[in-house]
Formats: structure tokens, sequence, C-alpha cells
């Protein structure tokens, strides 16, 4: 199962890097768009994302938490996802000096639990997605919504710019510098209520 996800992030960072050299732009100091997001924007969203997407986990139909700024598409029945993380101004903004609707993550998401809702416990549990172990880089839990602690996704969020992290207020990360291409986020489960 490990050695599967591990191709298929492979195969999407390939698919990434080959997509920034065709977009490239022919003035050699010029940031190749895909590279930096500039390409997609909230406004011009991929076909396949949406705000919400359904799964099914157990024979029981859920949704992705309604996140300002988050959209999704979900890649299969078992419910991995990828999806586009753009900065908001409200409830508040993700990042400090970047304009609303622009991109600045990638996310790669792989169902599995946050047990009781405990953190430090959920990311080291042997069965904490539908691999097992949560893998390296995997940092951020979301739950579905009315899943509680026990239905959800972990993310992995890639930067796809270099900016200074703004969010919630009292987060960790404020005032962080972010660089593009080093996946780090909140590590937090976060719970719908």
């Amino acid at each position: 199962m490990r050695s599967r996800l591990i191709l298929l992030l492979a195969a999407l960072a390939a698919i990434g890097a080959t997509v920034a050299v065709a977009t490239r732009s022919h003035d050699a100091r010029a940031a190749p768009r895909a590279a930096t997001g500039e390409g997609i924007t909230e406004d011009s969203l991929p076909a396949g994302f949406t705000a919400t997407p359904a799964v099914v986990v157990n024979g029981k139909r859920y949704r992705f938490a309604a996140i300002p700024g988050h959209y999704w598409k979900v890649l299969n029945k078992r419910g991995y996802a990828i999806g586009l993380h753009f900065q908001t101004d409200k409830p508040f903004p993700w990042a400090k000096n970047i304009a609303k609707g622009k991109l600045l993550y990638m996310i790669y998401a792989i169902p599995g639990t946050c047990g009781d809702g405990n953190y430090a416990k959920a990311i080291k549990a042997p069965n904490a997605t539908i691999q097992g172990r949560v893998p390296p880089g995997f940092d951020h839990w979301h739950a579905f919504q009315g899943g509680g602690s026990k239905v959800g996704t972990w993310y992995t969020h890639i930067p796809v710019r270099d900016f200074t992290f703004a969010g919630p207020a009292g987060n960790p990360f404020e005032g962080k510098k972010i660089f593009a291409g080093s996946p780090k986020f909140l590590p937090v489960c976060d719970i719908v209520k």
C-alpha cells in the first residue's frame, strides 16, 4: 500500500514538473506560471474541482468540510483526493501580502482517522490511514462533515509560492516564512462539529 502511495506521489510530482517546463515562458528571467500557480486561480478552477465533494466510507456518504479557499478533486472511490488551497480574506487571510484568490498550496489527501482526536497519538497510530501509518509529510488531518474524529483525510500541503503565513489568530505559524515546495502545515486534527 505504501509503495502505491509513493508511486502516486512520484507520478503527480512528475506531472507537475512536466507542466511547469511545458508552460515556462521563453523569457528565462520570468518565473514559470505553473510553478507559481499563476495559471490557476479561485476564479478559474481546473475541471473536476469542487468545494465539498462527496465520498462514501463504510457505506455512509460524507462530504469534505467547507473550508474557505479549498477545492477538491476526488481521485477514486476510496477517497484519495487532490486539493487546491487559495488565499482568502474571510474569515482570515492565510498569507500576508498575497491577493485573494491566488493559489497557495497543492494538497494531497489520504483517507484516515484521527482516533480520539488526539493529534500526537493519531500521527503515530499504525492504522491512521487506509494504508496504515501516516506517511512522512502528511501533518494535518481534517474531518469530513459529520465524521467526528473518526472519518476524514490526512493532508500534505505543498506551497506553490513563497509567502509569510498569516492564518487564524493565535496559530503557531503566524509570521513564519513559507517556501515553495517545502511541505508543512498546521499539525492538528481539525474536527468539524
